[in-house]
């Protein structure tokens, strides 16, 4: 007899039921679970049509650059705020001009020679154009500077000139492969490792009347002989070239400024009717209707229509007739939504609203000394990574390579520093003594803090020796100075009576304490 096979069923409640077989996420649900992670990269209602296309920065340069440059320009032109705003940033970026100091002095006399008329083109000092050059990189996102050979025969402390030329010249609309491997990319060419080789720009302005003869031509022109200024260091990883500071702005420069339009229109409809007319005249004789109003029933003393009034002279209505006088409707909010604005505005543009709007309301030394020290800090960076090396750097290169072929210095290396436009203070006293501090502490150096004011050290110690001997001579003692008086205008002990070596030299004193005296601790 064979055992049977013991079987059990499980019952299962009716009630009960088990979910479909979960299938393996595809790679496309995987993204969208990532990205609803990211409330910013969620699609939405509140996003709404938030076009944020994933292209290089020569991409998205190339599809609105133009537009960009001629809308700044426009805003720099008309606005008042943008154009105040980037004069602010040149001028302190900028100042009176970034000076060599410390070079070589056969070179420093030829460069203080060289500076006065650096360009064909204008009138402008080699300063004149530094500003201009910062100011153009700001209004279009940046300039050029071309280096000019010049022949010996022309007269010129060294045989060299540059000229300053707008973005347009660099022609965008070149950009194809090479042979070998490299690439020209809207006007700049490249070779098959990336070094930057040439320029592409074009003979004349394509804005210019006539383009003077050269319609669209270009000239290929060697990077040596071009200084290519823009915010590079602040611009995307492989970004060629740079556009308007204002670009983030624009958009919020032209609708406040047409609000404002609209809101002065508004106002000036409003106060253009000073006076309303209603009500009937009297019944019309020999009827019992009312006589109804067919234009001005307002007279003056001669029975004229009165239709502007005028100082001192009265007027009469007829009978049945009520003037009133409305009052303009009075936007309160406009005050407090303009300030906003100009805050969001100066806040786009990278300056201090004080310093864009020249509202001082509501400051005072600390709100506005932290400030200005958060934009100094800002135009310090755009100083060291573009003006300098972009700029003076390469000037400097070229003018060298030119003193040596004029044989004003043998071929040779010629390094030099360069003396930043100096800083105005809130309070004077209060920052001098603050240098004086990190001088002493040992934080900084007297030839520092000089170049920080602006000066050339050296050249300012020729003049404080020179100052120094003419008092002398003239037997003139200021209490400012500190070889001659104490911190409190006092005459020094030194300065009043020089030392005599014939005179025998004091005592020293006794390092034990008198019985009556206190050692010190």
């Amino acid at each position: 007899m064979s055992k049977r096979k013991k079987t059990t069923q499980q019952r299962v409640p009716a009630d009960l039921t088990f979910p479909e077989p979960v299938a393996e996420t595809t790679a496309a649900q995987r993204k969208d679970s990532e990205t609803l992670a990211f409330e910013g990269a969620q699609s939405s209602r509140a996003v709404g049509r938030w076009n944020a296309p994933r292209t290089d920065a020569d991409s998205e340069i190339n599809a609105g650059a133009v537009t960009l440059v001629a809308r700044s320009r426009d805003a720099v032109r008309n606005y008042g705020l943008a154009r105040r705003g980037l004069w602010q940033i040149a001028l302190h970026l900028v100042g009176t001009g970034i000076r060599p100091i410390g070079a070589d002095a056969r070179l420093m006399k030829a460069w203080k020679a060289w500076a006065k008329r650096p360009t064909s083109e204008s009138r402008l000092s080699v300063y004149g154009l530094q500003l201009q050059a910062a100011l153009a990189m700001l209004e279009s996102g940046e300039s050029l500077l071309r280096r000019r050979a010049r022949r010996p025969a022309d007269g010129l402390p060294v045989p060299m000139q540059v000229q300053l030329l707008e973005s347009d010249f660099l022609d965008e609309t070149i950009t194809a492969e090479q042979a070998g491997g490299g690439v020209i990319v809207q006007g700049i060419e490249f070779d098959a490792l990336g070094t930057l080789k040439a320029y592409h720009l074009r003979r004349a302005h394509p804005g210019a009347l006539g383009g003077f003869g050269y319609g669209g031509e270009t000239v290929r022109v060697p990077e040596a002989d071009i200084a290519h200024i823009y915010a590079e260091a602040l611009s995307r990883p492989g970004q060629t070239r740079g556009i308007p500071h204002l670009t983030p702005t624009l958009l919020r420069l032209r609708q406040m400024v047409d609000y404002r339009t609209s809101e002065a229109a508004r106002k000036r409809s409003a106060s253009a009717i000073w006076a309303i007319v209603t009500g009937a005249a009297s019944v019309a004789a020999g009827t019992g209707d009312p006589q109804p109003i067919t234009g001005s029933r307002i007279t003056d003393a001669e029975g004229r229509p009165v239709e502007t009034l005028r100082p001192n002279s009265v007027y009469y209505a007829p009978e049945g007739l009520t003037v009133s006088y409305p009052q303009p409707p009075s936007d309160q909010a406009y005050p407090a939504y303009m300030q906003e604005e100009l805050r969001e505005i100066a806040a786009e543009i990278g300056i201090p609203y004080e310093l864009l709007t020249g509202d001082l309301s509501g400051t005072n030394y600390s709100s506005i000394r932290y400030g200005m020290l958060a934009f100094k800090r800002w135009v310090d960076v755009l100083r060291e990574t573009v003006v300098v090396p972009l700029l003076c750097d390469r000037l400097w290169e070229w003018f060298v390579e030119a003193a040596v072929v004029a044989e004003v210095v043998p071929a040779g290396d010629y390094p030099v520093e360069w003396s930043r436009p100096a800083w105005s203070d809130v309070d004077e006293e209060k920052a001098a003594k603050g240098a004086v501090a990190l001088i002493r502490a040992g934080l900084s150096t007297l030839e520092q803090e000089q170049s920080n004011r602006g000066e050339d050290p050296p050249a300012l110690r020729d003049k404080i020796e020179a100052e120094r001997r003419d008092f002398e001579a003239r037997d003139i003692v200021l209490d400012c100075d500190p070889n001659q008086t104490t911190n409190g205008g006092q005459i020094q002990s030194s300065a009043a009576t020089p030392a005599d070596p014939a005179t025998p030299a004091a005592a020293e004193p006794d390092d034990q304490p008198e019985d009556d005296e206190t050692p010190s601790q």
